[in-house]
Parts: C-alpha cells; structure tokens; sequence
C-alpha cells in the first residue's frame, strides 16, 4: 500500500500524523510493505526522512522500533503545488509499478479539496480504482450546510463515497460534555451505553500535561506543582466519569415512564 501525504511538510502532519505513523509502525500495525510518498513544494526525501525522524518519536507514545526506520526508508517525495497540474504527472509517475492500495490524505488547506480530487480522478486514482484507492479528507468539511454539500458534490464528481473518509478532530467535544442527554435522546446509544457493554472509559491528559509543562519553564513553577496538577485534575475527570457512568442506568422516573408505554 501507498499512503500519498498531502501537508507532509505542514503542522498537522509534525503534530499528528508523523507521530501517529510512528505508534502504528511500532505496535506492528502497520502492513509490512506500506511506503509513503509525501507531497512537498521543495523539500527533498532526504529532508522529508529527517523530519519525520524527528516529529515521529516526538509525539509519539511508543518506543521507536526497526519497523519505524523500514518506514522512514520507504518514504520519499514528490515536488510540486497542489494546484500545478504538473504534479499530478509526477504523482503518476512516482506510483507506476508501485503494488498495493492508494490511500491520499489530504492535509491541505480546504479550497484545494475537490481541485486536488479531480486531479486525483484524472490519474485514475478516483472511481475507476474502486476500492483500491481511498481519500482521506481532514477538517473543516465546508464552513455551513451549503458549502458542505457544494464540496460532497465535487467529491462525488470522481470518487464514490466508500471511497471518502472524513476526519473531524472536535465532533465528538460537545457530546463527551453531554453524555447524559446524548444517551438518552438517542435510539440508537440509549440500549447499548449501560455498564453491559461499555468496556472501559479512558482519560488522556498528555496534550495538557506538555502544556503545562511549557508554562512551568517559563513560568518558574516547579515540575513536582505540575506533578500535583495533573493528578488532582485526573481525579476530577475520574469523579467525573464515575459520576455519569453510575447515571447511565435509566433513571427510576424514566423507567416509570418507559413501562407504562
């Protein structure tokens, strides 16, 4: 397989996804002959390996492993804008003889999201390839409704929507702080989410916990302070979840409610 990486120079990919390719390689979840070919406007393979090699392990969560190098090895680059039609030809290029599935994501600013689809569709990488090739779009997916739908109109012009994958960091922020009424206005949460099925709750406060730790450098607070912090905002996130896992068990005047219909 193929992982063609839009932005593989850009933010998101330092932040998330070089990291988030480094925690696959190293728990062996990667197949074993995926390679990356990372879009950039000047940088070389060289470059792109280095920082990658340097983004990876740093966000990661794992342990470097040997499966992480093999992956850095078989990356490379190829140049070019997403708007220049001439990239689209090297992009060919790079990919002839290449074995395996297509998977293009897409971590470019969103006015280029149906241009780079159609320039995909127009080196068979659209509905022509099927299953074979997939497109991973980040967000935003449009600004309102509208815009929404005009750009699931442009993508549907060249791929199939099992071909689309979508990826929303924050769709499920105001949900996690309304458990409760997500789950019980929902037909479809309400039978599943009680304490038969729900295996296990996690709390991730690592992205705090570095942010805290910046402040207390420049700051001059102490690390065990931070130490302090982290700990007593996990036990409120535990109390938290307790709290509305033990509520989850439909409420005796629902119940009521709920048997005389």
């Amino acid at each position: 397989m193929t992982l063609v990486l839009f932005g593989a120079t850009g933010d998101l990919a330092r932040s998330k996804l070089w990291p988030a390719l480094h925690d696959l390689a190293a728990s062996d979840r990667l197949p074993e002959d995926v390679a990356v070919l990372g879009v950039s406007r000047s940088a070389s393979t060289e470059e792109l390996r280095e920082l990658a090699a340097e983004h990876g392990p740093a966000g990661a969560r794992r342990e470097s492993t040997d499966r992480w190098e093999r992956l850095l090895a078989a990356t490379e680059v190829v140049n070019g804008a997403a708007d220049d039609p001439a990239l689209y030809e090297r992009l060919e290029a790079a990919l002839d003889g290449r074995e395996g599935d297509r998977l293009t994501y897409l971590s470019v600013a969103p006015p280029l999201f149906a241009e780079i689809a159609g320039r995909l569709g127009g080196i068979g990488l659209g509905r022509e390839a099927g299953s074979a090739s997939r497109l991973v779009i980040e967000k935003p997916f449009g600004e309102d409704l509208a815009s929404a739908h005009e750009l699931r109109a442009a993508l549907h012009e060249h791929f199939d929507e099992e071909q689309l994958l979508r990826i929303d960091h924050y769709l499920g922020k105001e949900a996690a702080q309304n458990l409760l009424v997500l789950r019980f206005v929902n037909g479809i949460f309400e039978p599943l989410w009680d304490r038969r099925s729900v295996e296990s709750i996690q709390a991730d406060l690592a992205t705090a916990s570095a942010q805290l730790e910046e402040l207390a450098e420049e700051f001059g607070v102490s690390r065990e302070r931070v130490r302090q912090i982290e700990v007593r905002a996990f036990e409120k996130v535990q109390k938290a979840v307790k709290n509305k896992v033990s509520a989850m068990e439909t409420p005796p005047a629902q119940a009521e409610a709920l048997a005389a219909h």
